[in-house]
C-alpha cells in the first residue's frame, strides 16, 4: 500500500478513481480483458485474503449488480 488516500465514485454500477499523478481526471478502472483463453481458465482465483483485499480495494465489491428475473 503506496499510504495516499484514493479518490473514487461509482456512476451508472462503474467505478471511476481520480488520476492525481498522470492525467488530473477520473479514469474508469480498467479490467484485465486482453489475457488470453487459455489464462482465464488455468486462474485459481485469489488465494489470501491480502489479495482478496487488494481486489476488493480496486474493483469494489460487486453488490452493484442486479439480477433481473423473469417469470
Amino acid at each position: 500500500m503506496s499510504g495516499k488516500e484514493e479518490i473514487w465514485f461509482i456512476f451508472q454500477k462503474l467505478k471511476y478513481v481520480y488520476d492525481a499523478e498522470e492525467k488530473k481526471q477520473f479514469q474508469e478502472v480498467k479490467l484485465p480483458v486482453d489475457l488470453t483463453f487459455q489464462q482465464y481458465m488455468d486462474w485459481k482465483g485469489y488465494q489470501d485474503d491480502e489479495e482478496l483485499h487488494k481486489a476488493e480495494k480496486t474493483y469494489s465489491k460487486n453488490k452493484y449488480f442486479i439480477i433481473i428475473r423473469f417469470l
